[in-house]
């Protein structure tokens, strides 16, 4: 069977327990999350995602089909969108985009990133991921206090 890759377009893309609006949600992808699709049911497509192998049901319509060879190269994203509120991208048309913290920038250089075709500028510091870099877990537990835990 030929393998398909996707990777998420959209801010917050909810993996659902079954093919349905109304099912549970399992868990969330973020934008440039990206993913292995196991099974296609009309507009519902089972996916596996790359970072912790959480698998769920999503519409085919909040992802982007990329190659093996994109898959693989965005398992070592190194630019990330960093703890604040006020993440945003545009693309071309103008369209602003406000991206959750953590959210990966595929193929960062020079102040932008790219999905597939499309172009997005980042109006925000991305975090530089290294095995150096230290943070301190208090500044980064404050920022995400009082946020809702998210059960399906």
């Amino acid at each position: 069977m030929e393998q398909h890759y996707g990777i998420c377009r959209v801010a917050v893309v909810p993996l659902r327990a079954e093919p349905s609006d109304k099912s549970e949600i399992g868990t969330q992808l973020l934008f440039g999350d990206h993913v292995e699709i196991l099974e296609k049911q009309e507009k519902w497509w089972y996916v596996r995602n790359a970072y912790d192998d959480y698998e769920g049901w999503l519409d085919f319509r909040q992802l982007d089909d990329i190659s093996m060879e994109s898959y693989v190269a965005n398992h070592n994203c190194d630019f990330l969108a960093p703890a604040q509120i006020n993440n945003m991208l545009i693309d071309a048309e103008g369209s602003k985009y406000y991206l959750s913290p953590s959210s990966n920038l595929p193929l960062y250089n020079d102040g932008f990133c790219y999905l597939g075709s499309t172009k997005y500028q980042v109006v925000f510091e991305p975090h530089v991921v290294s095995a150096g870099a230290e943070r301190s877990i208090t500044e980064t537990a404050l920022f995400f206090q009082n946020v809702p835990y998210l059960w399906g």
